[in-house]
């Protein structure tokens, strides 16, 4: 039986080195193509800070168990006590790998709200506006050179999802480009790598990165 705890408890470890070290390469990931964004260092801290709070205890505990070697104690009540305190353990190592899970996926949601939301908006909003952007190609031989061309003569106004605000957080902002044959729209969708979306207004297509 102890070696069956034995195994038991390693293979936990597995379980938690490898949600540990894919806990940090997401971390890093995120921080990297944030800060790539214009997103400020110091501002992401207090993420950073809690994800590392469930990340590093994962890896202590993958460390503890990965390492457990088999008890022999001199007496059966030494056994039982072993036994107990090692199934205390497991206990806790699962309520901390549930705790992880359900705490990154809060952490990455509550993060990414901002940019959710406004990606939502902007899927909507983009295509709304393509027939203004046809019909000001048609009319004027080019396509706008910013999306506000198309305001007063083609649209009343530009929806909020489209408009870029000075004190906008670089990640957040929609960029625009467009020459003779074509016009783009380009986005984050969320903080993270390969979180890019792209609308063509030629095609009506939206794509994202993989």
């Amino acid at each position: 039986m102890d070696h069956i705890g034995l195994w038991i408890r390693r293979g936990f470890g597995m379980l938690a080195l490898g949600l540990g070290a894919a806990g940090l390469f997401g971390l890093g990931s995120t921080l990297v193509d944030a800060v790539a964004a214009g997103a400020s260092l110091i501002a992401l801290l207090p993420t950073a800070g809690i994800a590392l709070g469930f990340i590093l205890p994962l890896l202590v505990l993958a460390r503890r168990w990965l390492l457990a070697a088999p008890a022999v104690p001199p007496v059966e009540s030494r056994v039982a006590g072993s036994a107990g305190r090692g199934s205390l353990g497991v206990a806790l190592g699962l309520v901390l790998v549930v705790g992880l899970i359900v705490g990154g996926r809060y952490w990455f949601q509550n993060a990414n709200r901002d940019l959710i939301e406004l990606t939502k908006a902007r899927e909507v909003d983009l295509p709304a506006v393509r027939p203004a952007v046809l019909k000001f190609r048609a009319e004027q031989g080019r396509y706008p050179a910013q999306l506000a061309e198309l305001v007063p003569n083609y649209l009343p106004r530009l929806p909020g999802s489209l408009i870029n605000r000075e004190d906008m957080e670089p990640v957040l902002r929609l960029g625009y480009s467009a020459d003779l044959n074509s016009a783009r729209a380009r986005f984050y969708g969320h903080r993270g790598p390969d979180s890019r979306a792209d609308y063509d207004f030629v095609s009506g297509r939206l794509t994202h990165d993989e």
